[in-house]
């Protein structure tokens, strides 16, 4: 019988969360990402970004002197509490996107403006080494 030992369950968690996984992305780089949060802090944030700037595409495409503005507000929510004596956490992001486009195609100016709710994005972590 196999006895149970708190030494493996990071490795468990590793196999357990790559045989889950449909795809898996890179890291992103967030400043204090993996810092310890006291067991049961909640955070509501929103972060707003703009930006703008020149798109330029293969000439085969007959697209010139394209441009976009985007302007970016994300709601984020993230819970922290304790899993098996460690530190974890999930959150919640929810972005709403504004953006202009515009350029000549065909040697015809052309604009278009979309406004939504981009694709939300759910995180749930583990803090494996460091403060319990």
């Amino acid at each position: 019988m196999i006895n149970p030992s708190h030494k493996n369950v990071p490795q468990i968690l590793l196999v357990l969360a790559v045989l889950w996984l449909g795809q898996s992305e890179a890291q992103q780089l967030e400043p204090r990402r993996w810092g310890h949060l006291p067991v049961g802090a909640q955070f509501l944030s929103i972060g707003y970004v703009h930006t703008d700037g020149e798109i330029f595409f293969d000439p085969v495409q007959r697209i010139e002197d394209a441009e976009m503005e985007l302007n970016s507000l994300v709601t984020r929510y993230n819970y922290s509490f304790d899993l098996g004596g460690r530190s974890a956490r999930i959150g919640a992001d929810l972005p709403y996107v504004n953006g202009h486009w515009q350029g000549v195609l065909n040697n015809e100016f052309r604009s278009l403006d979309r406004r939504d709710f981009a694709d939300p994005r759910f995180r749930f972590s583990v803090l494996l080494h460091g403060a319990p």
